[in-house]
């Protein structure tokens, strides 16, 4: 009898993991088929020209950022149909959410007692040296460069904020510094790298005395992302990673 509860208990226990990891495998074979069966750029053809939109949506829903912004791409018809789906604009941080929704992305770590949030996918793959033009900043995803220009205009994250704070360390981690972001409409991408460009020539404190934030960070100079994030309300405060 004991042998017996132990197995319906561990089949109660593992269940549920086996029907998320079923429900996940659809969702990525479903993913592979549009992607695959896209059309080129500039006509809509095939199997897609008979679904439905409502049914076109559903799939688009599903898909992760990076693809949903190809996807949007493909055509002048499919881009209207995400540009006419709010929610499919929230995922793609073009449209502001005062709520959270989970873009269907790998997400950065939450501090403790964070309030959920979703930053945006170029502040996790972003390369750049702090100070340089944006025209320099280079963003890489599943081995391949990604085009920066459009998501520059998006918003930092989900949902969407007026005040986001960037907290950076010294080599040594004796001194800590933080550039501050806001934009009442929401503060985007742009917003946030257009403030660490204008920082690294600030003057700060540090333990030795008065340097640029440049100065102050070197060698680690380039942005690699973010290793922890933390959302108060309409306040979101972001680690940054630094690299020589």
């Amino acid at each position: 009898m004991t042998s017996v509860g132990i197995n319906r208990r561990t089949l109660e226990t593992i269940a549920p993991m086996l029907r998320a990891a079923h429900r996940r495998a659809e969702l990525e074979q479903e993913r592979l088929e549009l992607i695959q069966s896209a059309p080129k750029p500039g006509s809509v053809g095939g199997v897609f020209d008979q679904l439905p939109l409502e049914l076109l949506a559903e799939i688009f829903v599903r898909l992760p950022y990076w693809d949903l912004l190809r996807a949007a791409s493909v055509s002048r018809a499919w881009r209207n149909l995400v540009e006419a789906e709010p929610d499919l604009m929230v995922r793609l941080f073009q449209r502001p959410s005062e709520v959270y929704v989970d873009p269907g992305i790998q997400s950065i770590p939450i501090a403790p007692n964070s309030e959920p949030v979703a930053l945006h996918p170029l502040l996790r793959y972003a390369e750049y040296s702090i100070g340089d033009p944006l025209s320099k900043l280079y963003a890489l995803n599943k081995g391949a460069w990604c085009d920066t220009t459009r998501p520059m205009q998006d918003f930092a994250c989900i949902p969407v904020v007026p005040e986001l704070r960037m907290r950076l360390e010294s080599y040594d981690r004796r001194d800590h510094f933080a550039v501050d972001v806001r934009n009442e409409n929401g503060v985007t991408v742009l917003d946030a790298f257009s403030a660490l460009r204008d920082a690294a020539s600030n003057i700060v404190e540090t333990s030795d005395g008065p340097a640029t934030l440049q100065d102050a960070i070197d060698p680690l100079v380039f942005y690699e992302g973010v290793s922890v994030s933390k959302r108060v309300g309409q306040h979101v405060t972001i680690h940054i990673i630094l690299g020589a």
